[in-house]
């Protein structure tokens, strides 16, 4: 039987990466950010739900997690071929990724 078309999506996870530090990050007093596995979880303390943020798909690992200071941006630090990567996601008001650097076309450039 053939599974083609479905896809898994995650609900809730639990855990955390013990291995890192400072990866547990308090947001606007009601948001817990935490790594777990290769995802960012960002725990709303009042609703009891979780967002996810992935990995990235050539990155085997999360490194380091850091907020801004304003609390409005997070920084993502993962291991990849061929360099490591940063990626920015902006997390108040609105879920969304700002920014992965290096940038592909930077990727071309002897260093």
């Amino acid at each position: 039987m053939s599974m083609q078309g479905v896809t898994v999506t995650p609900k809730f996870v639990f855990g955390v990466n013990g291995k890192l530090n400072n990866s547990l990050h308090i947001h606007d007093e009601k948001k817990l950010v935490y790594v777990s596995g290769h995802n960012v979880i960002v725990y709303n303390l009042d609703e009891f739900t979780q967002n996810f943020i992935p990995g990235s798909e050539n990155a085997s690992a999360i490194n380091l997690i850091t907020l801004s200071p304003s609390g409005r941006y997070l920084a993502i630090c993962e291991k990849a071929e061929p360099r490591a990567q940063v990626t920015v996601w902006e997390i108040s008001p609105v879920l969304r990724k700002r920014k992965t650097l290096p940038e592909v076309e930077m990727e071309n450039i002897p260093f």
